[in-house]
Order: structure tokens, then sequence, then C-alpha cells
């Protein structure tokens, strides 16, 4: 847990290093020395905390030795942090440097900071507690070896038809490179059903072997317990175990269970002992991390093993329930419902309910202990569960620890936006900032950071985007409480609120306004999500004060009832300099000019609210990153007519910006085509569509564009055709456009690359399928709110929409007809959703045949 603290101090000693390396004098030439001497020494804790960690459980003095760590990791970064304030705040009163009585109250701190460090070295060797520096340490709770060799056949519940499956594929000659790879989270009984297809499959093989690969694996002792279990004699495993293990191998069909691979290296320093299964020998591996079993086997050796649903659930607790207590022939009537309470908040994890049964056998059977253990599900560190899966978290480098333990600040099954999550972890600087060498953007490492969590299967993708990229996501319940909240309070990385070192807090706004006082522990506060606790708050200005006292405040998420209102912030509120993530749910909203003050604000993210009122200054914030709002609930403030009117060109600056949903076209046209380069996102509003042409003819493509929304009322011309010549845009995968339009431009004039076209408050008489069909990379169709004249919409056609996945189509009051080939056209549409469109009588070819499958068809 200390290693949190520890990284986090040292990164924070490294930015105020950074910040100092500029300023003059012998007062800071002598700090830069204290904390180049500091961060070092905090670096050599870090090599030896590993075995104060292990030793902490049995030895007290070790115990108090990462106790102290932790406890110093933290004052460090306080220390730091605060100074570093100072300082950002005297260089924005375009001051030089802070004045020497700050200087020297710091450096007071430092030389206190420097005494305990010392202390604790000379602590740790009175223990004899060695660095550890480049050694991975002993494997892991070793237990898992045995149980995959001498444990007795686990109860497969649930399993049935996963087990038919991969037997079929192990026993299909056409296996590709004979390789089966079952993954999945932790505790779904990857293991258990690998040893259940092993053995019903063992027979038809010449010799097998199964292993437990571990975390840090002696692979000469893995590949000699293969050898011995394949029928090599001693002397044979002795002389040339490796060559002689290949040799033997290649003359014999063989199966093999590898049973938890961790990473690449492992399989790579094995696999040159394994013969490619050529002659029809099989390699089963379990692994919790989708991209191992990748590359061991390649994509189609996947098998992703998924939580129970409920009613195999009940069947496995059922079964361990009636088996674990003595004459028991029928699940007790008076304990099923808290029973069923209990298998709820197990979440379908295998594991974790045989754990929690096995809880109950060591109990009384009554309901009110039934209860406490419903209480205690993930809470206990210590049970097999718990180790178990503490084994995946273990396994992450540092930063994806930070980025992992962020999940326990969300609620319990919440959902979500991969998009805030990322931009959460970038304003606390969890995210490695490229290099000036790659070409690379610090969200793409984020996205990075949370595919790597994915492929781990600790965390869950909930929605992708049009581009296969994460939409939103979730955490399994158990993984959530059992790790997050668990070791995120044990190592202070979140907490509740008054806790003392409290960094990371998730309340509601009534326990702030009545817990928080001055000059309290909460000053330490790095990041807080609040909701109101209640229906109408009606504090929302004294909430605000207390908020303002969290001067290191780095990411703060507000959300309030639609009802409440949010006119007035009080002055203090606009001094938390470091607020770098600012999201807000709040009915009508008015953000005065103080928030020009916020000068490492990069995400500003208000959707969601009702009105919303903003100074001009707010774009005048260049480094602002993210900006999205509502469309149609955006204004100016002082602006009652031409809404660019109080902004100038040379007040707006937007060349930082990478997303930016939703802007007036007057906004636009103020920031220039060079403030616009690097966006990926964009949302324009006008009028008047002949204003939305103009602009985009007057500029030249922007290259890194991904996705761009349009909205016009009026149309652009007296035809109804935007003219849009979009071809330039080669990165463009998403085209949304909301407005007035009669009719469609040309195919060529749509972007090349285009996957994702939706089409809103359209007047077409003419069908638009004769451009649409011929967009070469299309996957998603989204006509909604139809009001022209259009009848009839023709799909046919042997080229057409040759890519096409989903078509949905919604509000098309005139709409009578759909047709399509039975064979001919659309050869990858998967999904056809329509929706009120009452007068449809006739539908043909594929769309019918899909649209009979489907329960999305709803024609009245």
């Amino acid at each position: 847990m200390a290693e949190i603290l520890l990284t986090a101090a040292i990164m924070k000693a490294t930015d105020v290093c950074i910040d100092l390396v500029d300023e003059e004098g012998s007062a800071f030439k002598k700090l830069r020395e204290n904390i180049h001497w500091m961060e070092r020494q905090l670096r050599h804790m870090q090599s030896y905390l590993e075995v104060a960690e292990a030793r902490k459980r049995h030895d007290r003095r070790a115990a108090n030795l990462v106790e102290d760590i932790e406890e110093l990791a933290g004052d460090v970064e306080d220390t730091l942090e605060t100074f570093l304030s100072h300082v950002d705040s005297h260089r924005s009163a375009c001051r030089i440097f802070p004045n020497f009585s700050a200087v020297h109250k710091f450096s007071v701190k430092i030389e206190t900071i420097k005494k305990r460090i010392k202390d604790i070295d000379d602590d740790r060797k009175t223990y004899r507690i060695m660095d550890t520096a480049g050694s991975k340490g002993s494997q892991k709770w070793d237990a898992r070896r045995a149980y995959l060799l001498l444990a007795d056949e686990a109860e497969v519940v649930g399993l049935d038809e996963d087990c038919e499956q991969l037997e079929a594929r192990l026993r299909d000659q056409r296996l590709d490179f004979g390789v089966v790879s079952i993954v999945g989270m932790p505790g779904l009984g990857k293991t258990t059903l690998a040893k259940k297809i092993f053995k019903n499959v063992q027979h038809c093989f010449q010799c097998s072997a199964m292993v437990y690969v571990s975390q840090a694996p002696k692979i000469r002792d893995l590949l000699g317990d293969i050898a011995r279990q394949v029928g090599l004699t001693e002397e044979q495993i002795k002389k040339q175990p490796e060559t002689n293990l290949y040799s033997f191998l290649q003359q014999r069909r063989y199966i093999i269970l590898f049973d938890e691979i961790w990473d690449f290296e492992s399989w790579d320093a094995i696999k040159y002992c394994i013969p490619t299964a050529k002659n029809g020998s099989r390699i089963i591996i379990t692994s919790r991390n989708n991209s191992v079993g990748r590359y061991i086997g390649g994509q189609h050796s996947l098998h992703t093993l998924q939580p129970l649903d409920r009613e195999k659930s009940w069947e496995l607790f059922s079964k361990q329930i009636i088996s674990r207590f003595e004459k028991m022939t029928a699940f007790p009537e008076e304990l099923k419902s808290v029973g069923e309470q209990i298998v709820g908040k197990c979440g379908g994890v295998p594991l974790a309910i045989v754990v929690t049964a096995g809880m109950l056998r060591a109990r009384e059977r009554s309901e009110n202990e039934w209860k406490q253990v419903l209480n205690n599900i993930g809470q206990d560190d210590e049970d097999e569960c718990s180790r178990v899966l503490a084994l995946s978290y273990e396994d992450l480098p540092t930063r994806l620890k930070h980025c992992f333990l962020y999940f326990g600040l969300f609620q319990e099954d919440y959902e979500i936006k991969a998009l805030d999550l990322m931009n959460m972890w970038i304003a606390e600087k969890l995210v490695e900032q490229p290099s000036n060498e790659e070409e690379r953007e610090i969200e793409d490492v984020a996205e990075g950071y949370l595919n790597n969590l994915i492929a781990r299967n600790l965390i869950q993708v909930s929605r992708s985007k049009y581009n296969g990229k994460i939409k939103s996501c979730r955490i399994h319940d158990i993984l959530r409480s059992s790790l997050c909240i668990n070791i995120g309070k044990k190592s202070k990385f979140c907490s509740v609120l008054g806790a003392k070192g409290a960094r990371r807090v998730a309340s509601n706004a009534k326990t702030i306004t009545e817990n928080v006082k001055p000059n309290s522990e909460t000053s330490k506060l790095r990041v807080l999500m609040c909701a109101s606790a209640e229906k109408h708050y009606g504090k929302e200005k004294e909430l605000l004060k207390c908020i303002s006292s969290f001067k290191l405040l780095r990411v703060l998420s507000l959300e309030f009832d639609r009802d409440c209102t949010l006119t007035c912030f009080p002055n203090e509120f606009w001094n938390l300099i470091h607020l770098t993530y600012f999201r807000l749910r709040v009915s009508n909203l008015v953000i005065p000019s103080g928030i020009r003050n916020l000068k490492n604000l990069l995400t500003l993210n208000i959707r969601g609210c009702g009105e919303v009122s903003i100074h001009p200054s707010f774009w005048k914030m260049k480094q602002l990153r993210h900006v999205l709002v509502d469309m149609e609930n955006w204004r100016y403030k002082g602006t009652n007519q031409d809404r660019s009117s109080s902004i100038s060109s040379a007040s707006v600056s937007l060349e930082n910006l990478r997303t930016l949903e939703w802007v007036s076209i007057e906004i636009i046209q103020l920031a220039g085509v060079q403030s616009l380069s690097r966006l990926r996102r964009l949302g324009i509003y006008s009028h008047f569509g002949r204003k939305i042409e103009q602009l985009f003819s007057s500029m030249p493509p922007l290259e890194n564009l991904e996705k761009l929304s349009l909205s016009f009322i009026y149309p652009a011309n007296i035809g109804g055709m935007l003219r849009l010549n979009l071809s330039g845009y080669h990165s463009l995968l998403k085209l949304r456009i909301k407005g007035c339009l009669f009719k469609l431009p040309n195919v060529d004039a749509f972007p090349p690359n285009l996957v994702k076209l939706c089409l809103f408050y359209t007047k077409m008489d003419e069908d638009p399928m004769k451009t649409l069909k011929r967009l070469p990379k299309l996957k998603f169709l989204k006509l909604i709110d139809g009001y022209g004249g259009l009848s009839v919409m023709d799909f046919s056609g042997a080229g057409s929409f040759p890519q096409l996945q989903v078509l949905h189509i919604q509000f098309f009051y005139k709409l009578g007809e759909l047709i399509s080939d039975e064979e001919l056209g659309m050869p990858n549409l998967k999904k056809v959703i329509l929706r009120d469109c009452p007068n449809v009588v006739r539908i043909t070819g594929r769309i019918q045949f899909l649209i009979g499958r489907s329960h999305w068809f709803s024609p009245v």
C-alpha cells in the first residue's frame, strides 16, 4: 500500500525540482539540493518496501515501519504540493518567486522531513530489512499449485456449455495452432473448467501434463515438472532437459495445461521447449489477461468466461450449502431470502459463492448470522477469494494500480464514461506524459491504460463507440469492494470524508457542509466527487464555500438535483488554482469571469445542466483541452442578440482544445483556423446552414478531426442541400447533422473513411439511399425525424452498403416501403431498428429477414 504514496511523493518531488530549475539565489539552490536528496531517499525506500510489506503480517516492527513510510510519503506530497501552490500563486500575481519568509518555512519543513527519512532508514537497518531492488521476489500464494494437482474435482455449475464447446474444439483436427486460451476475470472458474476438460480428453493423447505457471515462475523447474509427467526419465531431465523434452514431445501427440500464465515473457521462456502442435497435439492455457491468450494462441483461441447468471449462481450456492450441512436435503426455507441476497452480492463469481458458503458453514444456521456474512462480503481481505483477487492487483504496474483504485470512488454498478475517467487520471498526473519524440497525445496514453485494465479482465466494457473504442465501462462489485475500497482505504488513496490524510473522497453535499471545518484534514483533498443528498438541497453556496477550503483540489465533480440553480459562486472558489477537472450538473448555471483564475483547468464538463451562461473571458483559457456543453442550453453572459458581440478575436484561444461540443459558429470564426488543428471532436451550431458552408469552404481540412456534429435551423440555400465538401477529412469517422436538409451532397463530398452517419430533422422527398449506399466504409446509419415526403427507401443493388452493420430508422411518418435484395447488397448487416414509422406497409429482402428476428420492429 505504501508503494502508491511513495510513488506519488517521488513524482511530486520531481515536479517541484523542475519548477525551481530556473530560480536563482542560494536559498533556491539549497532547496533543490534537499529535494533531490529527498527524492533519492524515497526511491531507496521503494527498494526495501516489498520485504517490509511481506513481513508486516507476522512482524509488528516491520508493520510499524510500513506505517511510518506511508505517513511520511503522504506528508512529503502535501508539503511539496503546498509549496508548489505558493509558487504558482506568486507567479500568477506577476512576482518572480515567493518571499523569503515562505521559502524559509518550507526549508524548515524539508529539514524535518530529512530527519524522519534518516530515522526510518536507521530503523529498517535495525530490523534487518534489506534492499530488494531488481528482484521480483518469491512466488506469491502458491496454494494454487497444490489445488491444480491435488484437489478433488470441484463442483462445475453453469459451465456445461463451455465444457462441451471446448472439448469439441480440442478434438477438432482443424484447430489453429492447437491452442485453447481460457480467459476471464479472477474467480470465474478458469482453472476448474480447464482441469475438467483436460481430464475428459486426456485419454485421447499419448502423453499429458498440467502445470501451474504463477507470477514469478522458475522455468527450469516448470519444464522438469512437465518432463516427468509426460514420461521422461530423471537422467534425461538432468542432462539436457530442454532439448530432451522438445525431442520427446515432437514424436508424440500431447496435451499440456498451463494454468495462470501472467505475461508474455513467461511464455517466451517456455515455448522453445514445446514443439508446435502440428500433429494433433493440444495446449490449454488459462490467464486473467486476454492479451496473453491472444499472444499465445491468436484471437480465435480465446474463450472468455462470463459470470454466472442468477439461476446458475443459486444452483451452485444451494449445492454448496446442502452439501456442507449434515442431514440437510433441501435448502432451508427460512434462509432463502437472505441467501438470495448473498448470491446477488457475489455477482455471479463462483469463487465468491463457494468461499461465502464456506463462511456460512462455520456459523450458526440463523438469519442474523447469515446477515452478518452478507454485510461482510468483499470486506475481509484475509479470505481465499480476496487473496486470489489481490494477485491481479499486485501484478499491475504502479501507475495502473493508481488508475485501478480510482474505480472505488464510483458508486456500485455505476456506468463510467471513459472520457471522464481518463480526464480525471490526467488531471491527477497518474498518466505518464508522452515524450516530445512520440507522436502521441496524453489522452492516447490514458486510453492505453484503460485498455490494459480491460485486457486483464479487471474492468468490463459497458458500451463501445462507432470506432471500437471504449465509450463507457464498469467494475464488478466484488473487485470494487475487495480491492478498490479495501486497498484504497488502507493506502489512503481514497477514504471517507474527515479521515486523517484523506486525499480522494466520494460523498454527498449534506455530509460535506456538516463535517468540513476550517484547517481540518480535508484541506489535503485532491479529489471530491459529490452528489446532492436530498432532492432539494438548497445550500449550494455553503457547499461551494466549504469546497473552497480544499486548496489542493485537482478533480471536482458536483451533481445536484435538476431543480437546483447555481448562479453565484463565492469569490474564494476561484482560488482553487490546482483544479484541473471540473464536472458540474445543475439546473441553471452562471459562470462568472473568475473562472479565468483556474490556470490549470483542462476539462470543463457541464453537460446535463439546464440553461448555461458563461463569461466571454472563458475563451481566453489557452490550456483547456476538453469543453463539453449541451448545445441547446448554452448562453453567453451579457449577450442578447449577437452572441459574439462581447467577444473579440483577440480573446478567443482554442489551440489546445481536443474536444469542443457544442459551440456557436461565431466562436469558431473568431478563433481562426490555426486554433482548430488539434481538435478531435467538434460540435458547431448556427441558425443558418449557409454560415456552416462558408466556414468549411474557407479553411483547410482539420487533419485530426474524428467526430463532427453540425446543427442548423434554416436550410443552406433554396435547394436545401448542404454544400459541404469533407472529402479531405481523412480522420473523420463520425458525422452528425441536425438540421433542415432537403438533399444530400454527392457521395464524393463525404469523408472517405466515414464509419457512422446520423441525420436528424431532415425534410427529404428524394430517396437518400442513392447516395448513402455507395459509402464504402459506412457501418452505422441512423435516420431520425424525417419531416419530408419521403415514402420509399431503396437499399437494393449488388454493391450497396458493403460494410453496413446497423440500420436505425425512426419517426418517418410518410415512409411506406423499404426495398432490399435477398442476397445482394448489405452483406454485413446484422441489426435493423425500425420505430415509429406507422405507414410502413412493405419490407422486402434482407431487411425483412432481420426485422423478423428482431424485437425492435414497432411500425405502429
